[in-house]
């Protein structure tokens, strides 16, 4: 311990591990033996350590502080969190290590448990800005703006020129959809010494919602210009240029999304190498990410890679499966499971990619997007029949099937329409309306028939969200689809369904549908009505309206 003191840390080192061989059924030798290699910057073997000084003492306070701090400091993120939560019931009082998991809980983006750990950091260590701002940060993200502006101004005020607590104050006043309080805040960030790559990225989120995407690129290019490997900023980079239909400099950049702590998807643990556009001499394995909407947007490329004569293997949701299979005959589609079907490690296989990355190779210029089918995804005809009969529309009345909210954890706030909103959709004459929203939707129908008087249709133990063969089905069987950002729009188009896809503004504007076209080069089928500011759905409404009395005379 002496040895440890002094920073003799050789010395040290060889008695702890003396002392942990001696007594390996006692704890401490193992602990300082992990503390010693920490200090040498060998974090791996620091964690074996005190990972084995947690087996024998589970429950010591000290060693847990240690344990989870450690792996912090060693970028072990998703270990700590769990190595957190062990040590904070151990240690009620340490500010410092409730301020430390608080960060890393952000860092996971596990919102409501970090505002409730540091919460209590803050009450243990009023005076610390650092926690404040943390604590602010937390609070937006969970909708408290006003708790989190209190929080954050006072970390200004303890610490009047704190970068970060301006960067995060910045994040709120975009949140409140303040384009300009967040540019100004994001600039006193610049001059208070923040990371100049940070604020770029900042100023480059502002400016694109406030429509000024050339700024935002610039910002962007800034940022890279100074990290290079600055994923998040090579990523929105790649989706601006893909919204404004770049897709040569776009696809490469999108490619970082994979080194993204915000990314939703995670990367499959496939052998094959990944596949580089080139000719294969046995079969590609296509592997789905992120969610059921993104799924269907890449599948659209699947009979691209057909037309290139390539054998495919093709694993999606499980959800998915017999519509994709029934929709690309000549490929073998199979379930995602863990750990994956044995087909997707079979020898005819010899590479591999996923299948946001085929754009790359398969749609970079828009003559692409032009020669590709209307409607990839087939529905079975004799359930479409079956819906169209059980939604009982009369022989003059055009079906119309609507989606209103999102289930987006973070987004679908923004990218949700309140179902009052669409009483002027629902007092259409002489229009059958049919329920496509997943989720229960029971108590929005009654309410709009209790507005309106207008019943929407809905079919009984219909798997909205359990079964999409029966989702393709039933919007196969409507004239016309109007929805949000959601699953159901890529479901509609895929289908080549006429559909009118209502976007929201801000930070939930996803980049395949473009900037300020009515079109999406992705669905021929699609017409896009944007709203004009943050929440601003009254004037979609109506636009929607016209369309739909367009789309639909009888």
């Amino acid at each position: 311990a002496k040895a440890l003191s002094d920073g003799q840390l050789d010395s040290a080192g060889q008695h702890f591990s003396a002392a942990a061989e001696l007594a390996p059924e006692r704890p401490e030798g193992w602990h300082n033996l992990g503390l010693v290699m920490a200090r040498k910057g060998e974090a791996d073997t620091a964690i074996v350590n005190l990972k084995r000084a947690m087996e024998i003492a589970p429950r010591d306070p000290v060693m847990s502080r240690n344990f989870a701090m450690i792996l912090k400091s060693a970028g072990r993120i998703e270990e700590s969190t769990d190595a957190f939560r062990r040590a904070l019931g151990l240690n009620k009082e340490d500010a410092e290590l409730w301020e430390s998991a608080g960060v890393v809980l952000l860092q996971q983006r596990q919102f409501k448990e970090a505002a409730d750990v540091l919460a209590h950091a803050s009450k243990l260590a009023p005076a610390s800005p650092a926690v404040r701002s943390n604590l602010g940060l937390a609070l937006n993200a969970i909708g408290k703006a006003d708790e989190a502006q209190a929080h954050l101004e006072e970390a200004l005020r303890l610490a009047p020129n704190f970068a970060e607590a301006y960067l995060n104050l910045g994040t709120l006043r975009q949140a409140q959809h303040d384009v300009e309080g967040a540019i100004q805040n994001y600039q006193r960030a610049l001059a208070a010494g923040a990371r100049k790559e940070q604020v770029f990225f900042d100023l480059s989120t502002a400016y694109g919602l406030n429509q000024d995407f050339d700024a935002s690129l610039k910002y962007l290019d800034k940022a890279i210009e100074i990290d290079p490997v600055y994923a998040e900023a090579r990523r929105n980079r790649g989706m601006l240029h893909l919204m404004s239909q770049r897709y040569s400099a776009g696809w490469p950049d999108y490619e970082w999304r994979w080194s993204c702590a915000d990314f939703a998807g995670r990367q499959r643990p496939f052998h094959q190498p990944r596949w580089q556009g080139q000719t294969i001499d046995g079969r590609l394995l296509v592997w789905s990410e992120q969610g059921i909407g993104d799924e269907i947007l890449y599948s659209r490329m699947i009979p691209d890679l057909m037309a290139r004569g390539i054998n495919a293997v093709f694993e999606v949701d499980p959800r998915l499966v017999n519509l994709m299979a029934r929709s690309f005959p000549g490929i073998d589609v199979v379930p995602r499971a863990t750990p994956p079907a044995r087909r997707c490690g079979d020898p005819d296989i010899v590479a591999q990619i996923p299948s946001g990355s085929l754009g790359q190779f398969l749609r970079t210029e828009e003559a692409q997007f032009r020669s590709a089918p209307r409607q990839t995804l087939q529905p079975e005809r004799n359930r479409v029949q079956h819906f169209r009969q059980a939604i009982g529309a009369g022989p003059a009345e055009p079906v119309v099937g609507l989606s209103w909210r999102s289930a987006n954890p973070e987004l679908g706030p923004q990218k949700s329409i309140e179902i009052s909103k669409l009483e002027r959709i629902l007092k259409i004459p002489n229009r059958r309306f049919v329920s496509l929203q997943y989720g229960d939707s029971q108590s929005d129908r009654a309410a709009a028939y209790r507005q309106t008087g207008v019943e929407i249709a809905h079919i009984p133990d219909l798997g909205l969200t359990s079964d999409f063969d029966e989702v393709a089905a039933i919007t196969a069987a409507c004239d016309v689809v109007l929805t949000v950002s959601n699953s159901t729009a890529h479901m509609a188009g895929a289908l080549g369904v006429p559909t009118i896809v209502m976007v929201p503004q801000g930070s939930a504007k996803f980049w395949y549908w473009g900037t300020d076209r009515e079109l999406t080069p992705w669905y021929p089928s699609v017409s896009i009505l944007r709203q004009a500011a943050p929440g601003a759905w009254d004037e979609v409404i109506g636009r929607a309206v016209e369309r739909l009395h367009a789309l639909t005379k009888n």
